[in-house]
């Protein structure tokens, strides 16, 4: 077709209704896409309503929306309706070096932009288009969320005649889409927040069963930790952050077993509190006055030698009470400690948890690892290389390298921000026991004092508490597995995990 029929308009056959009046029909159209943000609709008439209304500005009875899932890269169509082919089922992101060489919808998602194809274009690059069947134009556009995010988007193309979309059609779309995306925002928020809901109710009442049998034996202990309430309400904050970012089981098992070596260390202290000698010290002092007195070590004669006696004799009493005291605090400080050690052990049963293996290789759950920052990725930007050896399915822990990988690679992602040609490197190596991956970037790297305590609970150069490496450390430990650490400050970082072998799949 002629490079014209790009110009603003397109090419102008069919029927489209006010194509005398364009701004006002497109002006009446988002008022009353505006408006069903207060219509109570179901989220297939909602889709319906829409659809219909870009039909009133443009060639649309072959319409679709896309969403993608963050967390997963899953692409589904909630609402698709074409007459030749039937809705696509719901697929991964597809990640490629050439971004004209895969899904025009995948296209769309991944620069932001939008996308318009004719049919000799299409032949021409042999996309794989989501509606199947070649059309004779295709227009895509994103639906953007307010940190410029695309969570959607929406398609309309022709398989008939000679019309195509023009520079005017991309723009209308572009503007619907941008009204639309609080709406569509909103709506799949809401459905979102909706079944968390449900599973937070299913979740409180499986644990108000487990807390309700534990209460009455709690109460006391209870009691003897109300000094340390603050410090726990801090802690709570950091606990469900922890919680969402690995898991309830394993976050607490981590805390517990820190808890227990606190414990262990308050009561050495405790302990040296209580052996020391003010018994003796104060028997001393008390025949020192006795000697004084009786052998009239101070000059009888002298004004102050009975204020002397006095004071002396006062310390020794003064220092007597305040030994009972200290007794009496210190038996206190022990029971206190003995009920919170009493408390961590009742819960450790609960934090136990199996970690989950699966048959796959390590190639596959690395890819998917780094699909979930495929945003950041883009966004910095940084040049991703993997290399891979060759490796048949093994029954791998795959939620734990998971966890790990993520954690290392957002690491890196936050080292290489500002780096000039960043670079991330993912390395997986067959070794004679086993498997090794290795995470290299060329950012800010880590200080040499610092190395030793990366995988320690708390320990962060970012300003925050730090858990990630701490769990990633404890988990990889768990499966048999060991990680490690060379870094050069200004140069970059190297991690490397050991994994043993594993049994084949």
């Amino acid at each position: 077709m002629p490079h014209h029929l790009f110009q603003s308009g397109g090419a102008m056959h069919g029927d489209i209704p006010n194509q005398d009046h364009p701004l006002k029909q497109t002006q009446s159209v988002l008022f009353k896409i505006s408006a069903l943000i207060s219509r109570e609709l179901p989220l297939d008439a909602f889709y319906q309503s829409i659809h219909e209304l870009v039909g009133e500005l443009m060639p649309a009875d072959n319409f679709y929306i896309a969403v993608r899932e963050p967390e997963s890269d899953t692409i589904s169509f909630p609402y698709h309706r074409d007459e030749m082919d039937e809705a696509p089922e719901p697929r991964l992101l597809e990640r490629v070096a050439d971004i004209d060489s895969s899904h025009p919808t995948d296209y769309v998602f991944r620069t932001g932009q939008p996308k318009r194809l004719l049919m000799d274009e299409q032949e021409n690059l042999g996309l794989n288009y989501d509606a199947g069947t070649l059309s004779v134009a295709w227009l895509g556009v994103p639906v953007k969320n307010q940190q410029g995010e695309t969570f959607g988007v929406i398609a309309v193309q022709v398989y008939h005649g000679d019309w195509v979309y023009g520079q005017q059609e991309m723009d209308i779309l572009v503007y619907v889409s941008q009204n639309l995306s609080a709406v569509l925002e909103i709506r799949w928020k809401n459905l979102a927040l909706a079944q968390a809901n449900r599973e937070l109710r299913e979740a409180n009442q499986s644990l108000e069963a487990k807390v309700a049998e534990r209460t009455a034996g709690l109460e006391t202990a209870l009691a003897s930790l109300a000094q340390n309430h603050q410090l726990l309400e801090e802690n709570q904050e950091e606990l469900l952050e922890q919680a969402h970012a690995a898991g309830m089981a394993d976050i607490a098992s981590s805390v517990l077993h820190n808890i227990g070596n606190m414990l262990n260390q308050s009561f050495v202290a405790a302990t040296h509190l209580h052996d020391i000698p003010t018994p003796t010290w104060i028997g001393a002092l008390d025949r020192i006055t006795n000697l004084i007195e009786q052998e009239q070590l101070l000059a009888a004669d002298h004004p102050k030698s009975q204020g002397v006696l006095d004071y002396l004799r006062g310390l020794t009493k003064t220092m007597g009470e305040q030994h009972g005291r200290h007794e009496t605090e210190v038996a206190d400080l022990t029971n206190s400690l003995r009920l919170i050690r009493g408390l961590t052990e009742s819960q450790a049963s609960l934090t136990h948890t199996d970690t989950f293996y699966a048959v796959t290789r390590y190639e596959q759950t690395v890819q998917r690892v780094l699909a979930l920052f495929s945003t950041r990725i883009e966004a910095i930007p940084v040049t991703v290389a993997t290399h891979y050896a060759d490796s048949n399915q093994e029954n791998l822990p795959t939620y734990t390298i998971k966890r790990a990988m993520a954690y290392l690679i957002e690491n890196a992602l936050d080292a290489l921000i500002a780096t000039e040609q960043a670079r991330l490197t993912i390395r997986m190596t067959r070794t004679e026991d086993g498997t090794q991956l290795t995470v290299e970037d060329n950012g800010r790297g880590v200080a040499p004092e610092h190395l030793d305590a990366v995988c320690k609970l708390g320990f962060s150069t970012k300003g925050r508490h730090g858990f990630g490496l701490h769990y990633a450390c404890n988990a990889l430990a768990s499966v048999g597995a060991k990680l490690s650490f060379e870094s050069t400050l200004g140069e970059g970082t190297r991690v490397t995990l050991r994994f043993p072998r594993y049994a084949a799949g």
